[in-house]
């Protein structure tokens, strides 16, 4: 009872701090009552037990109204996409065995489209492109000494990417030469920790070096390997301007990839 008391008092503390008119509590099983007209949601205790939560969620993504707040003592809505990533506000919630416990405030977003970048056919190939790509020179930077000056976490590289591919910019650029190797590895690791679909949306283009192009097999078998994948969507020379490399992929059949078209690519 004494936590039920202090979530329905933090729920009209939120009703009076956002200036919320003509709101009548009640208390329901949300999960087998209409949301339609909820302003401000309590969540208790047993909404959070681990085998009714992709339940709750999907609830509160699906029939919350947008706009509406969530009250949440456990802090698990932070990663439900529909909340933003960030509570609104917090409110004290002292009870006798945790006279800290702090109360969570989510509000309700808007809900995007499918995707908000359009795909393009790659050339003559069928490989579909988003139209606007993730450059991936940046990841696997480790500091102040490397070129872009700042460390990239394998945490930060998976919420990029995780948000690109969530906003439809599904492409992701890479190269051998990134870091040594390194922007391959965490962009691979970052795709692999992508949930549910969302991996196979993801297109993969990555380059070899001018100078590397007498032994394409073995640089696109490193690629490989730092990836995680068995074959890449798109395989290109980085900085075409040596005469030898445009001749390898000119005149060789393809390798271990998926799609790799050299068009009008001539030696000269």
């Amino acid at each position: 009872y004494e936590l039920l008391q202090c979530l329905v008092d933090a729920g009209n503390d939120v009703v009076k701090d956002q200036g919320i008119k003509d709101v009548t509590m009640h208390c329901e099983d949300m999960l087998n009552a209409s949301l339609d007209n909820v302003a401000v949601l309590v969540l208790t205790s047993q909404c959070w037990d681990p085998e009714l939560f992709a339940r709750v969620e999907d609830k509160l993504s699906s029939e919350l109204p947008e706009g509406a707040l969530v009250v949440d003592y456990t802090n698990q809505l932070e990663s439900c996409p529909v909340f933003g990533g960030s509570p609104v506000l917090t409110v004290a919630g002292p009870v006798s065995w945790n006279p800290h416990q702090t109360l969570y405030v989510w509000r309700k977003q808007a809900s995007l489209p499918s995707s908000l970048v359009p795909t393009r056919q790659a050339g003559t190939s069928g490989l579909e492109l988003s139209t606007m790509g993730f450059g991936c020179w940046q990841l696997g930077s480790k500091g102040a000494d490397d070129y872009w000056g700042l460390e990239y976490t394998q945490e930060a590289a998976n919420a990029i990417v995780s948000k690109a591919v969530e906003l439809g910019v599904t492409y992701m650029d890479t190269a051998e030469d990134y870091q040594k190797g390194g922007s391959e590895l965490q962009l691979g690791a970052a795709i692999k920790s992508l949930e549910g679909t969302a991996r196979g949306k993801v297109v993969i283009g990555s380059k070899i070096l001018p100078n590397h192009c007498d032994q394409v097999r073995k640089s696109c078998e490193g690629t490989l390997e730092r990836l995680g994948i068995e074959c890449i969507d798109l395989y290109m020379v980085h900085w075409p301007i040596d005469k030898n490399s445009m001749a390898h992929f000119a005149t060789h059949g393809p390798g271990p990839r998926d799609y790799a078209a050299v068009g009008d690519v001539a030696s000269e």
